[in-house]
């Protein structure tokens, strides 16, 4: 089955820097693509809190593994948080 390979989100950040941070194996460039997206703004800031480089993180993890638990365990973040940005 072929599969249309649309635009991407606009860009908000150099996703090719992230990438450099991230310490993930089998990153390729379709992943790579999503990790474009405008990152869900934040109120404040907070120690420990999802800032835009953690969320593309939780992206390219979530991609890799497709488990959202397996991609926050790897993080050494909760589930639950990630759930809270997700509705917001």
């Amino acid at each position: 089955m072929e599969t249309s390979k649309g635009q991407a989100a606009p860009e908000s950040g150099d996703s090719d820097e992230i990438l450099e941070d991230l310490s993930i194996p089998g990153i390729d460039e379709e992943i790579e693509a999503l990790l474009g997206f405008e990152p869900v703004p934040r109120k404040r800031e907070v120690d420990g809190g999802w800032t835009p480089d953690l969320q593309r993180e939780f992206i390219a993890r979530l991609a890799t593994h497709g488990s959202p638990g397996r991609a926050c365990e790897e993080m050494g973040k909760h589930l639950n948080g990630m759930t809270k940005l997700y509705r917001s």
